[in-house]
């Protein structure tokens, strides 16, 4: 049973045709001051596929799937049911906030992580400075989650994607800083082990926002792991260096001398 009366006013078309969103709240057009969540009699509700649309009333929600282009009714949204007296008999729009969700998109997030300390495991009296870059590709799957945790009719995915930032470099700056010695490489060779590096820091990551934002994660890239080579502990340690594998050599090439010497007096 529809619960509008096609004859009665004017329809609204409760549609998303944003080019590029994840979170879009629906508006009726021409304004409407004070009224921005009253749906007209007859308003027809299209939702793309890949697309979701969630309507919002009274603290409870109601999901219709893309693709979907009908009339309203409370046969393809039992929400309404409860509205239906009031509305008939107020002879008004029914009031509900519409929400459109693009579970299809793919939202890439960069960041970079200032330069930080890291320490040699060899010489472990110097630390250098290191950056990280890199980008995490995500999707929302757990629409219910997602919707548990953030309040769509604040979202922003500027911030959102700021907040995400801010959890990644907690996790990049642990995994890096403690890779020199799990590796038993030497800091200024961790961009050696980027493969490693981005393989534990996405995992971490995974679980993170998929718990704590509701996001699943399609994958992570670390790109680079920039050292700062006008530091004085990266010139400290590569003066350090020099030195040891120039004694190294040296003692080397004196031991080498010898075992020639004893050779030719046998």
């Amino acid at each position: 049973m529809s619960i509008f009366n096609p004859g009665a006013g004017l329809r609204d078309a409760v549609r998303c045709d944003e080019p590029d969103y994840l979170i879009w709240k629906w508006r009726p057009r021409g304004g409407r001051p004070g009224r921005e969540n009253a749906i007209r009699w007859g308003s027809v509700l299209t939702v793309r596929e890949g697309s979701l649309a969630v309507f919002v009333c009274k603290g409870s929600h109601d999901y219709v799937w893309g693709p979907f282009s009908q009339k309203l009714s409370t046969g393809n949204l039992p929400l309404l049911a409860p509205l239906i007296t009031a509305a008939c008999g107020g002879g008004s729009p029914f009031q509900a906030e519409v929400y459109f969700i693009n579970l299809a998109k793919l939202v890439q997030v960069r960041f970079g992580v200032p330069y930080f300390d890291v320490f040699d495991p060899t010489y472990t009296e110097f630390s250098v400075p290191v950056a990280v870059r890199g980008s995490i590709t995500f999707h929302i799957e757990d629409y219910d989650r997602f919707i548990e945790l953030h309040r769509l009719d604040e979202f922003d995915l500027e911030r959102f994607s700021e907040q995400i930032r801010s959890a990644v470099s907690k996790y990049v700056k642990s995994v890096v800083a403690n890779a020199p010695e799990r590796y038993g490489i030497p800091v200024v060779q961790l961009e050696r082990k980027l493969p490693e590096l981005d393989a534990e820091i996405g995992g971490l990551i995974k679980k993170r926002l998929e718990s704590d934002f509701g996001v699943a994660v399609n994958g992570t890239d670390i790109y680079a792991v920039d050292i700062d080579a006008g530091s004085d502990g990266y010139r400290e340690l590569i003066q350090i260096t020099k030195k040891l594998t120039s004694a190294r050599l040296r003692a080397q090439a004196e031991a080498d001398i010898r075992d020639i010497l004893s050779g030719h007096n046998r």
